[in-house]
C-alpha cells in the first residue's frame, strides 16, 4: 500500500471520514477535510512540477504547520517527492540542499522568505514557483514579499475556482510502493548534509509497529512537537496516526513550557521525543498536578534511564519506550519495559558491534556501579551485518551510499557496546548506545558534522587552525567544543568572537560552541589530519587538559574561563542526571 492509498482508505471510510485527524492550535481537520486539501495540493503539485527533464520534487521550508502535512500527503497522491528542508539551514547550505535535490517548486513559511531571497541567484531555475504562506493564522497585515514569490493560499484558491472538477479528484497517476515519497536530510561523515531517500514501502514498513511493545489504537492522539522535517515526528507521529487511524496534534515548535498545556489541550496520549527536549521538559518547575494529563506513552531516543523514570513518575506515564535507529533505517532496536536500565533493547542477530577492522567487539565488562571497564575492546560501530535493512540510498550520492553499505553491511556511524544479560533464562545481548563517530555532533536533537563549522571558524583572521567536536552534555546529546590555535601574537576577545560567528550568514545558531580550548598545537597524523578523537576524549576535563578552557552557559553571548569549581559543578550535574558514566568515559 502507498501513503496515498492509506489516506484514501481512511478518508472514504464512513467510520473515519468525519472524525478529527489533524489538530493545530485552534484548527481541526477531519479525515475528509485532510483528504480534500491533500487532493488540491496534489493537483497543484502536478502543475508546478511540469518540467519533464527534472523529477517532481517539492521543497518545503517551514516549522510544523498543517500546510506541511497537506504537502506531504499531496506528494503521496501526486507521485511526487517532498524535500524536507531544515529551517536552521542558511546561505549556501540552504541553496545546496534545494539545488542538489532538484526542487521544481518551493513552499515556504512567510517569515523565511528573506532566507530564500538571500540565495535567489542560485535558484534561478525555480522561476516563479516559490509560494509562501503566513506564519500567523490571523493574517492581519500582509507582509511585503520579494518579487516573484506568490502566496500559496491565493494560488490554491485560483486553482480551485478555475481548475474545474478535476482539481477535486486525485490525479490519475499510478504510484508504486517502491516510488520515493520524501527526502529527509541528515548529517554524515562528509561536510555537507546527505539527502536520504524514503519510499512509500520503506516508511510503511518502518511504521508497521510504530511504538514497539505499546498497544495503541485509533483512539490515540499522537503529539508531534519535534519538527516534521525530521524522521522522529514523521515516523513516530504522523505515520502511526495514519496507520492506526488516530489523531495527529502538531506543535509549531517544541516548547518545554508549552508541553503540558498542549497535552491537555489536545488530549494527547503518545509523545515522540529526542533526548535534549526531553531533558528541557524535566527541567521546568514541577507542579502538584503534572500527572493530571492524558499521556500514556512517550517514544523516542536519547533519554537516560533516570530521566525515563522521572518522566514516568512526574507525568503519570505508563511507559517510556527508548529506541535506537536513524533516518536511514538500516539498524534499529526497541527497549521493552523489563529490559536492563540504560540499554536500548535486545540486539537482533544481524546487529553487531564491530571495530575498525570489521571484527566483532568483546562484550562489555562493568564494575559494581555499571562503569565500563574495557572501553577500547567493547565499544565499536553499530552495524547490520546482513545488509542495508530499510536503507535505500542517499539522493545523487552514490559514493556515500556505497560507503554506508560497504562490504554488504549497513554502517550506522553510531557507537555502542553489547552487554549480555539473562532474559527468561536465556543469555541475551543488549545494546548500549554511546554516541557518534568522532566527526558527528548531535545537539538539541540535531545531527551535524564538524567540517562546515570549522570552515566558518577559519574565516576569523586570528585563527590559524581549529577542530570542532562533540563533548558530553548532562542533559543528553552533545555540547559543541572548538579547539583553536591562534596566529602568533593574537588575542581572542570572547564577546567579539561570539558576535563574529553570529554575523556569518550560513552559521546555524546550534553550531555556536559551548566550550573553547585555546591550544598552542593540536594532535595531528602524518598527513596533517587533526586527531579529533584525542581532543574529544580529553573534553573539558581540567585534569587532562593543560590549555586554557572557556565555556558559555545557555543563553550567554560570550565565553568565560572554565575553572575547577565549574568542572565540579558540571560533574555534579551529570551525577544528578544519572549520566556520570558518560562523563567518565569521554
Amino acid at each position: 500500500m502507498t501513503i496515498g492509498e492509506l489516506l484514501e482508505r481512511r478518508a472514504l471510510d464512513p467510520e473515519f471520514s468525519e472524525r478529527p485527524f489533524l489538530l493545530f492550535e485552534d484548527e481541526v481537520y477531519t479525515w475528509q477535510e485532510t483528504w480534500d486539501r491533500s487532493v488540491l495540493y496534489a493537483n497543484a503539485i502536478r502543475r508546478w512540477c511540469a518540467r519533464p527533464d527534472m523529477p517532481p520534487h517539492v521543497g518545503v521550508l517551514t516549522d510544523n504547520r498543517p500546510e506541511f502535512v497537506f504537502a506531504l500527503l499531496g506528494c503521496a497522491l501526486a507521485g511526487a517527492v517532498l524535500v524536507a528542508l531544515n529551517t536552521v539551514y542558511r546561505g549556501q547550505t540552504l541553496a545546496r540542499a534545494i539545488t542538489h535535490c532538484d526542487c521544481q517548486v518551493l513552499l515556504i513559511e512567510e517569515g523565511l522568505a528573506d532566507e530564500i531571497e538571500s540565495v535567489r541567484d542560485d535558484l534561478g531555475m525555480l522561476g516563479d514557483r516559490i509560494f509562501t504562506f503566513s506564519a500567523l493564522r490571523d493574517e492581519g497585515a500582509v507582509a511585503q514579499l520579494p518579487p516573484g514569490m506568490g502566496r500559496l493560499d491565493r494560488h490554491l484558491e485560483e486553482l480551485r475556482e478555475h481548475g474545474g472538477e478535476a482539481v477535486t479528484r486525485k490525479p490519475e497517476i499510478e504510484v508504486s510502493p517502491d516510488d520515493p515519497w520524501a527526502i529527509i536530510f541528515t548529517s554524515g561523515s562528509t561536510g555537507a548534509p546527505k539527502a536520504i531517500v524514503n519510499s512509500h514501502r520503506k516508511v510503511m514498513s518502518a511504521s508497521s509497529e510504530p511504538v514497539g511493545p505499546v498497544a495503541l489504537s485509533d483512539q490515540d492522539v499522537f503529539y508531534a512537537a519535534m519538527p516534521l522535517f525530521h524522521s522522529n515526528s514523521l515516523g513516530l507521529g504522523l505515520m502511526p496516526a495514519l496507520v492506526l487511524g488516530g489523531k495527529l496534534a502538531i506543535a509549531r515548535r517544541f516548547s518545554a513550557r508549552g508541553f503540558l498545556p498542549d497535552l491537555r489541550r489536545y488530549g494527547a496520549t503518545c509523545f515522540n521525543y529526542v533526548g535534549k527536549p526531553f531533558a528541557y521538559i524535566l527541567a521546568t518547575e514541577e507542579g502538584p498536578n503534572d500527572a493530571e494529563n492524558p499521556l500514556r506513552v512517550a517514544v523516542g531516543a536519547g533519554a537516560s534511564a533516570r530521566q525515563q523514570d522521572e518522566f514516568k513518575r512526574r507525568f503519570g506515564v505508563d511507559e517510556v519506550v527508548e529506541t535506537f535507529g536513524s533516518t536511514e533505517s538500516g539498524a534499529s532496536t526497541v527497549r521493552l519495559q523489563d529490559d536492563p536500565r540504560g540499554s536500548v533493547g535486545a540486539m537482533p542477530p544481524h546487529v553487531r558491534i564491530l571495530n575498525p577492522s570489521d571484527e566483532e567487539c568483546a562484550p562489555a565488562e562493568v564494575d559494581a556501579s555499571g562503569a565500563l571497564l574495557n572501553y577500547e575492546e567493547a565499544v565499536g560501530e553499530i552495524v547490520n551485518i546482513d545488509g542495508p535493512g530499510l536503507f535505500e540510498s542517499y539522493y545523487k550520492n552514490l559514493e556515500a551510499s556505497a560507503a554506508k553499505t560497504r562490504g554488504g553491511k549497513f554502517r550506522s556511524g553510531d557507537l555502542g557496546y553489547c552487554r549480555v544479560h539473562d532474559r527468561d533464562g536465556e543469555p541475551t545481548r543488549f545494546l548500549y548506545y554511546v554516541g557518534r563517530t568522532d566527526d558527528w555532533i548531535r545537539k538539541d536533537g540535531e545531527n551535524f558534522v564538524a567540517e562546515p563549522i570549522e570552515e566558518i571558524l577559519m574565516r576569523h583572521p586570528d585563527i590559524e587552525v581549529c577542530s570542532v567536536y562533540g563533548v558530553p552534555c548532562a542533559q543528553g546529546d552533545d555540547h559543541v567544543m572548538a579547539a583553536l590555535v591562534l596566529r602568533g601574537g593574537a588575542h581572542l576577545d570572547p564577546a567579539a568572537f561570539y558576535r563574529f560567528l553570529e554575523s556569518q550568514p550560513d552559521f546555524s545558531p546550534k553550531w555556536m560552541p559551548d566550550y573553547l580550548r585555546l591550544a598552542t598545537s593540536l594532535p595531528q597524523t602524518q598527513t596533517l589530519k587533526i586527531v579529533r578523537g584525542a581532543l574529544q576524549r580529553e573534553g573539558f576535563d581540567l585534569a587532562r587538559v593543560e590549555d586554557s578552557l572557556y565555556w558559555r552557559e545557555r543563553g550567554e553571548v560570550a565565553w568565560k574561563p572554565f575553572t575547577a569549581t565549574d568542572f565540579n559543578r558540571v560533574r555534579d550535574d551529570f551525577g544528578r542526571a544519572g549520566r556520570a558514566e558518560v562523563l567518565s568515559r569521554s
